[in-house]
């Protein structure tokens, strides 16, 4: 199988996976985890804006550990 139908593949998969979950901090973790993945990537982050696009509600990161946060 080529590379390009491999990548189609885990997309699918992950979309699966994604849209089967109910909780919002889940989903935003798998697409964090899911699109680290798809691009081999080492890290990923995801900030989520707040409703009055004043700050992040949320930031999720793939990759990293609680000490490089820190």
């Amino acid at each position: 199988m080529n590379g390009r139908m491999e990548k189609k593949r885990a997309l699918l998969a992950a979309a699966l996976a994604i849209t089967s979950e109910l909780s919002l901090d889940v989903v935003l973790d798998k697409i964090v985890n899911v699109a680290k993945d798809l691009v081999s990537a080492r890290y990923a982050a995801l900030g989520v804006a707040r409703e009055d696009r004043k700050g992040l509600s949320r930031f999720i990161v793939s990759g990293v550990t609680d000490e490089q946060i820190e």
